[in-house]
C-alpha cells in the first residue's frame, strides 16, 4: 500500500494486543464454570474458528487504524481497504471493514497509540548521533531497516535461540519461559540489538564503540547487547547461506 514502514510495525503491535484481549475475552467470558472438560475444548475450538473467519479482516482493520496514526502515511480508508480485500480473494462489505475496526477499538479501549520497534531504533539512533558525531546515522538507519526486518519475521527463532543461551539448557523449563517474556517483550533491548548488529554489518571495527554508547544511553549491559548480536547474526549467516 506505500505506506511507512512504522505503520506495519504499528499494525502488528495493535494485533497483536487485540487479538491476545479478544480471544482471553471470548474463552473467559462464556466460560461455564460447571461445564465438563468436553463441553470447554468444544468451546474453545467454535471460539477459534471464529477468529479464523475474523482473522484476515482484523489484519487489515489494524493496518487502517495505524496509518490513522501516521503521519507521513495516506490513511487507508474503507474505499482503499475494500480494494485489497476484493484483490485478495476475500468477499467482503465496508459494513463487515467498519465493524471489524470498531471491534479492535473497542477491545483496546481505544487505546491503539502503542510504542512500536521502529520508532525505539530511530529514537536511539538520533540519540546516538547527537552524542557521537563520527557515526553515520543515516546508512545505519538503512540497515537497521533491513535488520528489523529480519528480527520480526524470524522472531520466534531468535528469541528461542536467546532463551537458550541465556539459561545455558537446551529445554528451558516453564518458568524460565515465563520469566524470558519480560526480555522478548522489551522494546529497547530490541531496539539496541537492532542497531548493534546494523553496526557490526555496517562497520564491524567500530561496532564496539556504537556499543559502549548504547549501554551508555539505555543502561542495557554491554554483555546483554553482544549476546544479543551474536544469536541475531548466527540467524543472519545461517539463513543467508542457506
Amino acid at each position: 500500500m506505500g505506506l511507512n514502514p512504522a505503520v506495519g510495525y504499528q499494525a502488528i503491535e495493535i494485533l497483536e494486543r487485540f487479538m491476545a484481549r479478544y480471544i482471553e475475552d471470548l474463552i473467559h467470558g462464556q466460560k461455564d464454570e460447571g461445564a465438563s472438560s468436553e463441553d470447554t475444548e468444544r468451546h474453545e475450538e467454535l471460539v477459534f474458528q471464529t477468529l479464523k473467519q475474523k482473522f484476515f479482516l482484523s489484519v487489515v482493520s489494524s493496518v487502517q487504524i495505524s496509518s490513522k496514526l501516521d503521519l507521513y502515511s495516506n490513511v487507508v480508508n474503507n474505499d482503499i481497504a475494500m480494494r485489497f480485500v476484493q484483490a485478495a480473494g476475500r468477499p467482503s462489505s465496508k459494513q463487515q471493514l467498519l465493524d471489524s475496526e470498531i471491534l479492535i477499538l473497542k477491545t483496546l479501549h481505544f487505546n491503539v497509540n502503542v510504542p512500536n520497534p521502529l520508532t525505539y531504533v530511530e529514537t536511539l539512533l538520533e540519540v546516538l548521533g547527537h552524542n557521537d558525531g563520527s557515526v553515520r546515522v543515516a546508512e545505519l538507519h538503512q540497515v537497521c531497516v533491513r535488520v528489523l526486518r529480519f528480527i520480526y519475521l524470524q522472531r520466534e527463532i531468535i528469541y528461542s535461540s536467546l532463551l537458550v543461551s541465556a539459561t545455558g539448557c537446551s529445554s528451558p523449563s516453564p518458568e524460565q519461559r515465563a520469566k524470558f517474556v519480560s526480555v522478548s517483550e522489551d522494546l529497547m533491548l530490541l531496539g539496541v540489538g537492532v542497531i548493534a548488529v546494523s553496526a557490526f554489518i555496517h562497520h564491524s571495527s567500530t561496532w564496539e564503540k556504537v556499543v559502549e554508547e548504547l549501554t551508555g544511553i539505555t543502561g542495557i549491559s554491554g554483555r546483554s547487547i553482544m549476546e544479543f548480536v551474536c544469536v541475531t547474526l548466527m540467524h543472519i549467516t545461517k539463513t543467508t547461506s542457506e
